[in-house]
């Protein structure tokens, strides 16, 4: 698959609703993982994958809203 950097892409206002919803979400998560758990391995391991989860939901919502696909289930 090729990706064409060039393009923009322009979001529905319920798609940046989304973005905006679950990037907070996730930013509460991160922190509330930094409060509880101690500094470690696995701590840095977990902020990582949610990192991880995140860059791959707003990748979902923006190649969706690229191809114009709404949110049926898949």
């Amino acid at each position: 698959m090729k990706i064409n950097l060039d393009k923009t892409v322009e979001f529905p206002s319920d798609e940046l609703y989304a973005l905006a919803e679950l990037s907070l979400k996730f930013s509460t998560l991160e922190k509330r993982i930094e409060e509880l758990c101690p500094n470690s391995r696995e701590r840095s391991l977990a902020i990582t994958n949610l990192q991880q989860a995140l860059l791959w939901v707003q990748a979902s919502i923006s190649w969706n809203a690229e191809r114009g696909e709404d949110n049926a289930d898949n």
